[in-house]
């Protein structure tokens, strides 16, 4: 792996994590970086081998996250995303598909590098390896479970990423990837990282918007109700005879 690529990869990771206002030894809520930024992300299940689309236009960036694939690899997907939409200037649209790393094409090989430092940064994962580990030669399959649960990523990208940062080697990476819903669970973590959420989500300030263009008298009402219907998002009838209650 080129190292100009892997520390150019790094460098950005670590602007974005201060840029979002996160330390390099805080697990990332991909949902919330994308509610803090200008990129409107739609979580929703393909029919495909499709991992994420991303899509420029003008100063509007829309992220689309596959959420037919595991809870982990959308997490993956959408750091790798992330980078397409604040580093890769010039690209107007991208369909990325599964598969860490890719050699044959650059801006695929940094946004995969990018999201493996922006979730998986090397301070964060030894520092929370060292509080269970004096000897990083002695790794065992819990401390990967452990680590992939707190950020959030699938087995496979932990397990690579370990091997990145020479913790483990591509011997013990294989005895390690298989069974790991069985595994997980035989340790006392749910499964709930390893298996779709065929989830339809849309993060994204167009609601917000559009209400305060309704405020302001900009948009009619009927305008504003069509705003909403056409991005699928009128979910009730608008009624100011409900009465809100306090919880």
């Amino acid at each position: 792996m080129c190292n100009v690529l892997y520390n150019k990869a790094r460098k950005f990771a670590t602007e974005a994590r201060q840029k979002y206002g996160i330390s390099y030894l805080e697990p990332i809520s991909m949902e919330i970086v994308y509610k803090l930024s200008n990129i409107s992300c739609i979580k929703k299940p393909l029919e495909s081998d499709i991992s994420g689309i991303f899509i420029r236009f003008n100063n509007t960036k829309v992220v689309v996250i596959n959420t037919s694939k595991t809870l982990g690899h959308q997490n993956f997907t959408a750091a790798h995303e992330l980078y397409h939409s604040e580093f890769d200037k010039n690209l107007e649209a991208r369909v990325c598909k599964a598969g860490l790393f890719d050699l044959k094409n650059e801006s695929e090989m940094m946004a995969d590098l990018f999201a493996a430092h922006f979730l998986m940064p090397e301070e964060g994962i030894k520092f929370h390896l060292s509080r269970r580990k004096d000897d990083f030669n002695n790794i065992e399959l819990i401390d990967v479970i452990y680590l992939e649960q707190l950020y959030g990523v699938s087995h496979t990208a932990m397990l690579v990423r370990l091997q990145q940062l020479q913790i483990i080697d591509e011997k013990t990476k294989k005895e390690f990837l298989p069974k790991i819903r069985l595994n997980a669970r035989k340790y006392g973590y749910d499964n709930s990282l390893y298996i779709p959420t065929n989830e339809d989500v849309i993060l994204s300030n167009y609601v917000e918007q559009a209400q305060k263009a309704l405020d302001k008298d900009l948009i009619t009402f009927s305008r504003y109700e069509e705003l909403l219907r056409d991005a699928n998002l009128l979910e009730y009838e608008y009624d100011e005879e409900v009465e809100d209650y306090v919880d």
